[in-house]
Order: structure tokens, then sequence, then C-alpha cells
């Protein structure tokens, strides 16, 4: 039998490269392959002689030292991907922290953070408009309605109310009214161009003069508080001169001032009021041709507008339900804002 081939001794035998084992697996196959190596460096170690010992030269170091010495150094292989694996896991927290992600270290896309809840601030109220001028309110239609003209009568402003003669409520009107100390003019109807919805009285520009005059003696006789005088419709007798001439007459005989109404864009009131010395002024804006409380009142604060733009306005509304309560709403508005309320008849000329 042909003698193998002794191995130098102290040098690890040759490994062969393995295949990377996980779990109980490569444990077993580490543990197989130090039995085997164990018994092979037994067998070698007896069948090689021994080295003399001599100076310079290392005392040979017995079979069960080189076994141990290789059964550590395979443990330390073995155990080493454990502990790297170990150690990765350890810093995986850290990548995180840094706001990282996986081996290629990555920026990851940071969300923010949402914005803390703000409590909800109490809604403020909006700046009070400031407003100058004076504003001169005449309420149309009175003798039809008087709990509405109770309304106005509550106000405590300067309000002018314009009674219109044959009425249910005329002569009633008229005098609580002025027992209010309030002054009272004739809502007097004259004729429209259009001639709808005329009253069963009312001055026509084909009548005489002396018709006419009689027309207007039996107005002042039913309203006698008066102290002026505007017209109801209108739209055609306030452009026709002779009948303005009629009517100025009238009034100048009494001492009365004239409202035109502005029921027409053109106007030969003003003309024969200065002929015949009557104070004349006339109508801006018909504030409740809406029956709407919230529309009046949008009506009436552009009136208030005018009167700030213009030093003055003059406005007309009705005896009517919602057209008092309207007013009883914005009057105090308003007032807080700078308009100063006035009897029309102090804007005459």
């Amino acid at each position: 039998m042909a003698e193998r081939r002794r191995k130098p001794a102290g040098r690890r035998p040759a490994r062969r490269p393995r295949k990377k084992k996980s779990g109980g697996g490569r444990f077993l196959f580490s543990l197989l392959f130090f039995i085997a190596a164990a018994a092979a460096a037994i067998y070698f170690t007896s069948q090689a002689p021994a080295e003399p010992e001599g100076p310079g030269r290392p005392a040979p170091r017995s079979a069960v030292e080189r076994v141990i010495d290789t059964v550590r150094e395979t443990a330390e292989e073995v155990t080493a991907p454990a502990e790297e694996k170990t150690e990765r896991t350890e810093e995986a927290p850290a990548r995180t922290e840094r706001g990282e992600s996986g081996p290629a270290e990555r920026p990851r896309r940071e969300t923010a953070a949402p914005a803390p809840e703000r409590k909800a601030e109490p809604a403020r109220p909006a700046p009070q408009e400031r407003l100058s001028g004076v504003l001169a309110v005449v309420i149309d239609d009175g003798g039809r309605d008087l709990a509405s003209q109770r309304v106005y009568e509550q106000l405590g402003i300067p309000l002018t109310l314009a009674v219109m003669p044959n009425q249910p409520h005329t002569g009633e009107a008229a005098a609580e009214w002025a027992a209010a100390g309030l002054p009272v003019i004739i809502h007097q109807p004259m004729e429209s161009v259009s001639g709808a919805a005329a009253e069963p009285v009312y001055i026509s520009t084909a009548m005489t003069a002396d018709e006419q005059a009689r027309v207007l003696a039996d107005s002042f006789s039913q309203i006698p508080q008066a102290v002026g005088m505007n017209n109801h419709q209108g739209s055609k007798a306030t452009i026709h001169r002779t009948t303005m001439n009629n009517v100025m007459k009238a009034l100048s005989a009494r001492g009365m001032f004239f409202l035109d109404s502005a029921t027409n864009s053109t106007t030969a009131a003003d003309a024969a009021a200065a002929a015949y010395g009557v104070p004349y002024v006339r109508n801006e804006l018909f504030v409740d041709n809406s029956t709407d409380v919230e529309e009046i009142k949008a009506m009436i604060r552009k009136g208030a507008r005018m009167a700030a733009a213009n030093g003055s306005a003059v406005i007309i509304g009705h005896c009517r339900p919602h057209t008092a309560e309207a007013f009883r709403q914005i009057v105090p508005e308003l007032e807080a804002a700078g308009i100063t309320f006035v009897y029309v008849s102090s804007l005459t000329h």
C-alpha cells in the first residue's frame, strides 16, 4: 500500500468553497464539517513521525490543540454572517430617522406635518359706513292706512306726510299727524300721461282754470292742516305750463310750497313756481317700488348716499306696512352713520 503524502504540520487543510446556507441547514452542515475535520486531524497526526526539537524551533502542538484551533476558527467564520446581519438590523432605524430608505440610502420624501388646528375667530361686524348730509323723507298716500302711519309717527324723526283727498281716513290722518307735531301736505291727484289708475277726482289739463281752482279749493277744505302740496301721478299735468300756473297761483295765495314728485323726467312746475314765488323742491328717489323690506332698505340707503354725495336729498315712500317696517329698521342705522333727517320744507328754494 502506497504511503500517503504527509501534509506539513501547523497548516489548515484547504477547504472547498461552500454554498452559503441559512438557518438550521447551515448549522448542521457546519457541525458535520467540524467532526470530519477533527477526525482527519487526529488521523494525520497519528501517522506523522515526531519532529525533533531544536533551537529556534517551537515545540510541536498536540493533535487535540490543533483540532480545538480548527474548530474555533471555523466557528468564527460561521457566526460572522449572523453578527453582520444583526449590525445591519440595528442600523436600519438610524437610516429611517435620517429620512433614508433602503441600502441605496435614497432620500425619502417627507410628508409635511399637519398645521395645528386654529380656533375659529368670531365674526367681526362690518365697519359702520360713515355718511354725512341731510335727508328729507316724504310719506305719500296718507289717509289710506292709519296703522302704517302710526309706525312713522313713532320713529321720532322729521317726516312729512302727504295726505290724499277723498280717502277713507283723509281728515283723521291729517289731524293725527299734525297732533304729533309733524307737517302735513296735500297729495293732490293730477293727470298722468297714461291715464291709468287715476283717482275719481283729479286735476286735468283739459279743465278750465275755474274747474281746476274748484278742485284745489275742495282739497284745501279737506286738509286744513296742509302747509304745502305735491302731485299724485301728474306726469302730464306737471309738464303743462298753464295747469302749473293755476296750481302755483292757488298755493301762493295760501303761502304754501310745492314738492314736485318727479313722475316725469321733465317739468314745467319749477318755472311756474318761480313765476309765482312759490318755494319749490323736487323729489329724487321713490324708495318702495318693491314690497320686499330688504329691497326697500337698500333704496333708502341709496337715498342716504345721495345725500352724502350732494349734501342733501329728498326721497319719497308710501303709507304701506312694508315701507313703514323698512324705515323702522333702518333709521337708527342711518342716524348712527351720520345722516341728519330734516323736513322737506327746509330744502325748498
